[in-house]
């Protein structure tokens, strides 16, 4: 336990000094992330967000806020709307980017 305490403390130490803004949330995001792709993968639902007086109004939204309220209450609902538009930027961003397919091949044997 000692060493993922001091491994904590290191990471942390060198961590960028935050440089104004709203803190951000690394968990928040992630779990925003994963929501997101279940939502649009396994569910079929279009990722989308409408904010209204900082609090979302899409099904998107209320299912990814309803899901992270049920076990924590550490966010609140402007946090997750931030998170979940930061999300969408980021996927956005992501998909103009070109692809990238790597094919790997069998060493072939020496001859000899």
């Amino acid at each position: 336990m000692d060493v993922l305490v001091n491994y904590s403390k290191a990471a942390k130490a060198k961590l960028p000094r935050e440089t104004g803004g709203a803190p951000t949330s690394e968990a928040l995001r992630m779990w925003v992330s994963s929501s997101a792709r279940y939502w649009t993968e396994t569910l079929g639902r279009p990722y989308t967000l409408d904010i209204h007086n900082g609090e979302g109004t899409t099904p998107a939204y209320w299912f990814c806020w309803e899901c992270l309220s049920a076990f924590t209450n550490a966010h609140t609902k402007r946090q997750v709307a931030t998170a979940m538009r930061k999300v969408g930027e980021d996927n956005r961003r992501r998909a103009k980017l070109p692809k990238v397919t790597v094919h790997l091949q069998k060493p072939t044997p020496e001859k000899g």
